[in-house]
């Protein structure tokens, strides 16, 4: 991760952050977890400003497009720029709705 003095948490801190939760989640699960990268024209990773969020799904489901592979419940993950927060953002709303929850809950 960045530190204090720098610009904050890099595209690939980011990647790998998310990379590690989903190898966790593979252990536990026994699926396969990937990260979009371009596959049917969806950017696996957005900048929205103060955090990077990555969309992630089931690895077969990323591959192929199948929708029988695709998780419903898993919404991407949320990786501050600044600071150690990492959030799954709710895969219901909009990804700028979900950041801006995740803001909201910040200034608390």
């Amino acid at each position: 991760m960045a530190d204090a003095g720098s610009t904050g948490r890099s595209r690939e801190d980011a990647l790998a952050t998310v990379r590690l939760l989903l190898d966790a989640l593979e252990a536990q699960s026994g699926a396969r977890y990937a990260i979009f990268a371009g596959e049917r024209g969806i950017d696996g990773v957005l900048d929205v400003g103060d955090a990077w969020v990555i969309v992630w799904n089931d690895a077969e489901h990323v591959a192929t497009g199948d929708p029988r592979r695709a998780l419903i419940d898993a919404g991407p993950y949320l990786v501050a720029k600044h600071g150690d927060d990492v959030a799954m953002l709710l895969p219901t709303l909009p990804v700028d709705d979900g950041a801006a929850r995740w803001r909201a809950t910040r200034r608390r």
